[in-house]
């Protein structure tokens, strides 16, 4: 294996803003550049209800609000 192949495959691998990284909270394979926006807005990421302190997660706020607080959120 060639000095050259060994560089690029460490670039590949861990250098590389266009490398696949999954998601810490859905698994989902995005850009490594892309990921902190990913998971920023991830559905699958934990939030805390602002009422009543509870960790859910971002996809299920609504319903939460609704069935636990009488909420209705309309985005």
């Amino acid at each position: 294996v060639s000095v050259e192949t060994c560089f690029l495959n460490f670039h590949k691998f861990h250098e590389c803003p266009l490398r696949l990284c999954r998601c810490r909270y859905c698994s989902l394979e995005v850009m490594w550049m892309e990921l902190p926006q990913h998971q920023q807005v991830c559905g699958n990421r934990s939030v805390t209800c602002q009422h009543c302190l509870a960790n859910i997660k971002r996809n299920q706020v609504k319903y939460h609000l609704k069935k636990n607080h009488n909420i209705e959120v309309n985005e």
